[in-house]
């Protein structure tokens, strides 16, 4: 029984979305045991999870979104992975910009839902380290 749009939401994920992220994470993110991420639109945490296990506990995972009961539904699912955190925020407002703090920023299938693509990029080009990658997936348009 669904309890809320979140739960749909994941289930939904479960299924292409997270084998064609998967696929985008092995050919084109390549992460590294230590690597500092940052899964920028992350839903329910699905491949953020997935990212927390490929950069071993050297790494970590921060998954952010800008809906609430996804994140709850994700920091519920996810709980048992160590250095994996959720963080409720936006592309426009998240941890770490300035600071040079990530190893990879990471966005599957949510770049064409943010608003304000100029600032979304500066954030994440600001938040990286230096030789930091950026890597983003997205649908240019919607069926």
């Amino acid at each position: 029984m669904q309890r809320s749009a979140a739960d749909g939401y994941q289930q939904s994920s479960l299924s292409e979305q997270k084998v064609d992220g998967e696929v985008f994470i092995q050919t084109d993110v390549c992460p590294k045991i230590g690597d500092v991420i940052l899964d920028l639109g992350c839903g329910t945490g699905e491949l953020s999870a997935y990212l927390a296990e490929l950069v071993g506990p050297e790494g970590k995972v921060i998954g952010v979104d800008p809906d609430k009961e996804r994140i709850q539904l994700a920091k519920e699912t996810h709980n048992q992975i160590e250095n994996l955190s959720f963080v409720k925020r936006s592309a426009i407002n998240f941890p770490g910009i300035g600071a040079e703090v990530y190893d990879i920023v990471f966005s599957n299938c949510a770049l064409h839902w943010m608003g304000n693509k100029q600032q979304v990029f500066n954030n994440m080009f600001q938040s990286l380290k230096v030789g930091g990658k950026l890597t983003v997936q997205y649908m240019s348009y919607l069926p």
